[in-house]
């Protein structure tokens, strides 16, 4: 069976740019048909039977019901593609993730940019192959994640669609602060115009996003719920400001009540963790339209032999996280806040083990198996932006799909063994 492919052209992206066109070939249009025993191809929508998508150049041109002879189509000469047996949908998006860290990663790693490339080269493609084919890589040395999304979109290495933030920011002695003196995933700023600079500077090496710490961590003294945040509005402000006036979105990392309700006072795009929100956090959610990203399975990846590393205040504090962030999800899922799937992998939990925020959003949130394939698709396209190319199966949209053996309606689990996966209409998992 020919195998169609298909490669984004090379550039930098910004959220509200879209993402670059799909490189054409030189000689002739490349055609692919899918034949679809069940196809999800709107999630929130209900699946349909015996479906033929017909794809050409890497894009959804059409949608059409049985399964279509290529004589009766433009794509005479198409490869024909049969998941007849499968349940269709399209490829997965994770807004929150790592590719540079992983359970093994070392303290070499971590401060040399040939070992993080590795790492990261290994953990798109392992992510790319559980099926997701988008994903926000939220912090990360600059340099080494800067050069694997160029790679990828040139077709060099496989990995899925990335957007990066690089480098997060934080103030002095903010998140993250107390982890390596030198050459750190951060940068700092203290006051606004500092702020503005480093934003910036971001932007001018290559950011899709900007990545702001608001509150600690986890770990940190002020990472728990009634902690203050640690970035001041008027910090938060000129990053956002200064962001958007580029066209760019901010993410900011929030634990505590008061620093997630800060940050979306002040305009940030999205929250991520958002883990212990209140009342006025979900007002703030529906009046500026900003999005959830819970990295709610992280909290699943906490074991016995974990938390008995930690010390009593830490075991404290991460049992706080266990208790009330399931139903703080809960809480904004029912108040009809948008949410979009993040994991934060790349520390407890291995790479390419992405849906089980899926999971985690079905059995500790209380949501339907499709509103959590929503957080995964149709959600991860808004939250970027990339509506009109990203998150469902419609003519205009890139062809990113996965098929597995049987409906993730009836069992979420499904999910986390994806058998097959296309990208840009190309084969990348699968026959």
């Amino acid at each position: 069976m020919k195998v169609l492919c298909a490669v984004l052209a090379a550039t930098t992206l910004a959220p509200w740019i879209a993402p670059p066109a799909i490189a054409q070939a030189a000689a002739k249009e490349k055609w692919v048909l899918v034949y679809a025993g069940t196809l999800l191809a709107v999630p929130g929508r209900a699946p349909e039977r015996e479906k033929t998508l017909v794809i050409k150049d890497g894009i959804v041109q059409s949608v059409l019901n049985g399964y279509v002879d290529p004589a009766r189509t433009p794509a005479h000469d198409a490869t024909v593609v049969s998941l007849k047996d499968r349940f269709v949908l399209p490829g997965l998006m994770d807004m929150h993730v790592h590719l540079a860290s992983g359970p093994s990663a070392s303290m070499t790693e971590r401060n040399n940019d040939a070992d993080i490339t590795i790492s990261a080269v290994a953990n798109a493609r392992t992510t790319l192959m559980a099926g997701f084919t988008t994903v926000r890589d939220v912090g990360s040395r600059g340099p080494a994640m800067f050069s694997l999304r160029d790679g990828i979109n040139q077709g060099r290495v496989p990995g899925p669609r990335i957007y990066v933030a690089g480098r997060v920011i934080s103030v002095t002695a903010g998140h993250g602060d107390n982890l390596l003196t030198t050459d750190t995933n951060e940068l700092f700023c203290d006051g606004p115009y500092d702020c503005r600079k480093v934003v910036r500077e971001q932007i001018r090496v290559g950011a899709d996003l900007i990545k702001i710490a608001v509150t600690g961590g986890g770990k940190e003294d002020n990472g728990g719920p009634d902690d203050p945040p640690e970035m001041l509005d008027d910090e938060i402000k000129a990053v956002t400001d200064t962001a958007h006036s580029m066209k760019r979105l901010v993410a900011a990392h929030a634990h505590g009540s008061a620093g997630i309700n800060a940050a979306l006072r002040n305009g940030v795009d999205s929250i991520e963790h958002s883990t212990f929100l209140d009342e006025e956090s979900i007002k703030l959610y529906k009046k500026t339209g900003a999005i959830m990203v819970p990295t709610l399975a992280y909290i699943t990846g906490w074991n016995a032999a974990y938390l008995a590393t930690l010390s009593p205040d830490q075991k404290i504090r991460k049992q706080e996280f266990i208790e009330r962030q399931p139903k703080g999800v809960a809480m904004a899922y029912k108040a009809g806040v948008t949410i979009a799937a993040g994991t934060d992998f790349g520390g407890l939990i291995p790479q390419g083990e992405n849906a089980r925020e899926l999971v985690a959003y079905v059995e500790l949130a209380g949501m339907t198996p499709m509103d959590a394939i929503v957080t995964a698709t149709v959600n991860g396209a808004k939250l970027l932006r990339q509506t009109e190319h990203l998150g469902t199966l419609e003519p205009g949209k890139f062809a990113d799909l996965i098929a597995v053996g049987s409906s993730p309606l009836d069992d979420i689990h499904v999910l986390q063994k994806v058998p097959f996966v296309m990208k840009n209409g190309e084969v990348v998992k699968g026959n």
